[in-house]
């Protein structure tokens, strides 16, 4: 096939680009996105394609670049299909007309190339803004090694087979180009007490050494440990890990990294299962401690990102992809030409998942997180492609780039930036004064905010050992508590206990084991969603708290905490009345509770328990475990609902309940917000009236 007069008309160098007034809504579906504008509109979009699905269908018989447009459409139609009234209720938004006129404009962010819109007749809306159009398909556009148009187009088709010397060649370019950044590379910095000496080609010996407090630089390796068996330091092995380790026994993720450290010419490399002695608590301790400034100050951190366990390696097979060719001429009047291919509309629309990463196996284990936020800059080997990612954006073989990475403590921070949310390493924490102890507000600390949204990343990944909850972000909470100047309690932090106390569970659930006290997020696995507005104020007093850390790491495991709290206390009655179908709203499954005075349909509770993706028997077993259980509303603080504060507020609560030795020892069950009428007019908001202290457990 060729392509298509219509196609080989298209401008690729002079394509209108899509105002930034449009937006998408994130939808949950893969293939269906809306963009939303200030008004809905048939004007034309940009350069205009075929006008209809058949005349697209009937030229994609005889145009390759059709064809390949047409392959991204069909999935946008299948799925809109595929919607039930499931799917229609879960997902909150339903996909109407789409006009299938099709328009191409340019990238918007991520690279060279087009996307192609079409028209909606959606009544759907945000606010005042309308569904405009729809994205139906996205193309990128590359070219080979040696074309004369590479110096213009950096994107290069991504090679099937990793072990190519075309992917170590360009790995170190990246590096190379990367050492020109005056921020990214870390240079000479003391080693960590352990590295592994990989040698070079003239001199392979491997070997791990005590470095004694030498300077030097090394990389590290990001990986999953995984089920399969793993190469170890422990007290018995540690001398003949000393006096070599071979290479072939080594497991191929090992092997690819150390591969790689020799073509970017590093001589040391820091395995986290051979440089820590995996038996001794004591040197596992110390060194998990130590994470912070081993990946901080590591020249390079390389991340086998797509393999489940170390035995998959960095060099895997990537799924094949269809490239068509399209003669394209520069406006430097270079003619060449570039290779067209599609790209995951998901990611495009919502490019914040192209650094994410979020399928990635890597990117779903709790210890790689702080790996990748305190890296200086990592070599991604992803399941599709590699990536490079430093201070200065994130970029893939087949051309993707952006300006901005993912969460980082290296790189200075916009607090209304929230796709890179970082803070600059010469903070040195609140700007003046000291808060009451327990009010600092987020939205006014960038630093604390930065820190809530590491949460909602780190939250609901996993982890091999329940008990590495705090350890796996230790090393972060470190960094986190010099520059707010803060004590870190559990998880939160002292001069903001308050608001840290009002975590809201999203799709969370109990572990078996303790691990944290029970106001701690770190007490369940799921998504703790902290941070309020900045019209809120408290209406309780932190007297005092404590928490006993089990070893020598006050950021890692505890024995327990407690907090004592003076605030209003208001009994709650639960509704045992369980909904089999919801209402519709995410939590409807929640049993409601009210108080005495509220509103006698109550409120949906939020216990601590996963019942968005529960059963009804579930709800049912909750309803039933706490039929005989006293429960109470702590009441935090209130929170204005519009920025004048007018006097209508919300009040955000803990519902806690007595533990078994009684008396005002209590321990959180989950959280309720109440408008004035559900909540009622409380007794024990009245300013006259003594507050109870409570001791959280």
């Amino acid at each position: 096939m060729t392509l298509c007069d219509l196609c080989k008309s298209i401008p690729l160098d002079e394509l209108p680009s899509l105002p930034s007034e449009y937006y998408n809504g994130r939808p949950e579906w893969k293939y269906i996105h809306p963009f939303y504008g200030p008004q809905q509109t048939n004007k034309p979009l940009g350069f205009p394609h075929w006008p209809n699905i058949e005349a697209l269908r009937d030229s994609a018989a005889k145009c390759e670049l059709c064809d390949l447009i047409l392959s991204s459409v069909d999935r946008v139609i299948d799925e809109i299909c595929d919607a039930t009234e499931e799917k229609l209720l879960r997902y909150n938004s339903s996909p109407a007309s789409l006009a299938f006129d099709f328009w191409i404009v340019r990238r918007r962010d991520g690279g060279d190339g087009f996307w192609v819109l079409t028209h909606s007749d959606d009544a759907d809306d945000i606010g005042n803004h309308k569904v405009s159009f729809y994205l139906v398909a996205a193309i990128g556009i590359c070219v080979k090694e040696g074309n004369p148009l590479a110096p213009s187009i950096i994107g290069r088709p991504v090679e099937e087979n990793p072990n190519s010397q075309v992917i170590l060649a360009r790995a170190v370019d990246w590096v190379n180009k990367c050492n020109e950044h005056p921020k990214c590379s870390a240079g000479i910095q003391p080693l960590p007490s352990r590295v592994i000496d990989i040698g070079d080609s003239n001199e392979p010996c491997i070997r791990l050494v005590e470095t004694s407090g030498d300077s030097g630089i090394y990389a590290t390796l990001s990986h999953c440990w995984g089920t399969s068996m793993h190469l170890t330091s422990t007290q018995s092995s540690l001398v003949a890990r000393k006096k070599g380790i071979d290479f072939a026994e080594m497991p191929k993720t090992f092997q690819d990294a150390i591969i790689v450290a020799r073509a970017v010419g590093i001589k040391y490399i820091w395995i986290d299962s051979l440089c820590i002695m995996q038996d001794d608590g004591e040197d596992w301790e110390r060194e998990s401690a130590n994470m912070a400034s081993v990946y901080a100050n590591s020249y390079l951190t390389i991340a086998a990102t797509s393999a489940k366990d170390s035995s998959i390696g960095c060099f895997t097979p990537r799924p094949p992809k269809r490239y068509v060719s399209i003669d394209y001429k520069s406006k430097e009047g270079i003619s060449g030409q570039v290779l067209a291919f599609l790209l995951p509309i998901q990611n495009e629309a919502l490019d914040d998942f192209y650094i994410t990463m979020e399928e990635e196996p890597l990117s779903k284990r709790a210890w790689a997180l702080q790996e990748r936020v305190l890296a200086r800059r990592t070599l991604h080997f992803g399941k599709h492609q590699m990536y490079f990612e430093c201070n200065n954006g994130f970029l893939g073989e087949n051309g993707l780039r952006f300006e901005q990475r993912y969460n980082s403590v290296h790189t200075p921070m916009n607090s209304t930036d929230h796709t890179n949310p970082v803070d600059s390493m010469d903070s040195t924490g609140p700007a003046s004064g000291k808060p009451l102890l327990g009010s600092v507000n987020a939205k006014l600390n960038p630093i604390l905010n930065h820190w809530h949204e590491l949460l909602w990343a780190y939250g609901p990944r996993k982890l091999t050992k329940d008990s590495d909850k705090l350890p796996a972000i230790s090393g972060l909470a470190r960094i986190f508590s010099e520059r707010l100047n803060d004590q870190y309690m559990a998880g939160l932090w002292r001069n903001s206990l308050i608001e840290g106390l009002l975590w809201q569970g999203l799709r969370v659930h109990q572990v078996p084991e303790y691990r944290a006290p029970s106001w701690s997020w770190a007490s369940v696995d799921g998504i703790p969603a902290a941070g309020l507005t900045e019209n809120w104020e408290p209406l309780a007093t932190i007297i005092d708290c404590h928490v006993e850390v089990k070893g020598s790491n006050p950021f890692g495991e505890v024995k327990s905490g407690w907090i004592k709290i003076q605030a209003p206390l208001e009994p709650l009655f639960l509704d045992e009345r369980i909904d089999p179908d919801g209402e519709g709203v995410p939590y409807s499954r929640n049993p409601k509770v009210r108080t005495e005075k509220g509103h006698p349909e109550g409120e949906y509770s939020r216990f601590d328990v996963n019942l968005i993706e529960g059963t009804v028997k579930d709800a049912a077993d909750l309803v039933e475990g706490l039929k005989n259980v006293k429960i109470f509303a702590l009441i935090l603080a209130k929170e204005a609902t519009t920025p004048d504060q007018d006097g209508l507020f919300i009040y955000h609560s803990l519902i806690v309940s007595p533990t078994v030795d009684g008396g005002q020892t209590m321990r959180r069950l989950g959280f309720v917000i109440q408008d004035e009428g559900t909540l009622g007019g409380c007794d024990s908001l009245d300013p006259s009236v003594e507050r109870p202290v409570i001791m959280l457990v």
